[in-house]
């Protein structure tokens, strides 16, 4: 079993996530959400992610918490990004599966 990202609650999150297929991404819009599964309504920690392109054209963005203290300890959360296309449709990411622990 492949062992799970690992963030202490408070700590700063940050992933960086790299798309492919594409030449470029400009004008793909960026979304993050974060919960309990892939399958669970938006948790109230996805106000928290910040996204943003890192190099649109070869497709790696950042997603970001400053502030983790109310996540969760215990829990695996799974994070997932989704690009909006130019033309509306969505394209979603693989979801990412992290660790909560608690501040000691």
């Amino acid at each position: 079993m492949q062992k799970l990202p690992t963030i202490r609650a408070g700590d700063v999150f940050a992933y960086v996530a790299s798309f492919s297929g594409l030449a470029d991404f400009t004008g793909y819009i960026l979304a993050a959400r974060i919960g309990r599964d892939k399958n669970s309504e938006l948790c109230p920690w996805s106000s928290d992610l910040t996204i943003v392109w890192d190099n649109a054209v070869t497709g790696v963005a950042v997603v970001t918490a400053a502030d983790t203290s109310d996540w969760p300890t215990g829990e695996i959360l799974v994070v997932q990004i989704v690009l909006t296309t130019p033309g509306g449709g969505d394209l979603s990411s693989p979801e990412v599966g992290i660790q909560i622990e608690e501040r000691v």
